[in-house]
């Protein structure tokens, strides 16, 4: 059986377009290289923000937002007992003009947040070594953002 350092070194990645490829045939060899390049995983993230965003924009620039809203308040069961004048006051409050920018931002706000909320169950030290040196030691210099990120690294 061969070793995943073995492989590794054989199927050498060389940069991040072909880890993104490669870590479906060989995540072995990938995870390698990401031990010593750190920055290369902001390319699946921005990949997975660019397919969450792109079906929002791509929706709410060809369907008429007038429509939408129409259709949502009409076929939505939980609005079937609604008023004719609660019915307008939800039209009133529906941002036609801007659905598809707050779709987009949608996804990017949200996978950022639960990708900072998994980097915390993951790696739960960093915050509590955050809030101990900031909040409870009173460390606010222009330093300790800096020193609380070498300190996860260097080890």
């Amino acid at each position: 059986m061969i070793e995943i350092k073995q492989l590794a070194k054989k199927f050498k990645v060389e940069n991040p377009f072909q880890a993104c490829n490669d870590v479906f045939f060989r995540p072995g060899s990938v995870f390698e290289a990401l031990k010593q390049h750190n920055n290369w995983s902001w390319l699946p993230f921005v990949i997975v923000v660019v397919m969450a965003i792109l079906p929002n924009y791509l929706y709410f620039t060809t369907v008429d937002p007038v429509w939408y809203v129409e259709h949502l308040l009409a076929n939505s069961p939980d609005f079937a007992d609604l008023s004719p004048a609660e019915l307008d006051g939800m039209r009133d409050l529906i941002p036609v003009e801007s659905m598809g920018t707050w779709g987009a931002l949608g996804g990017l706000v949200g996978l950022t947040i639960i990708n900072a909320i998994i980097a915390v169950y993951f790696k739960p030290q960093w915050l509590h070594r955050l809030v101990w040196r900031y909040l409870v030691d009173g460390h606010a210099g222009s330093d300790w953002l800096f020193d609380f990120h070498c300190h996860d690294f260097i080890k």
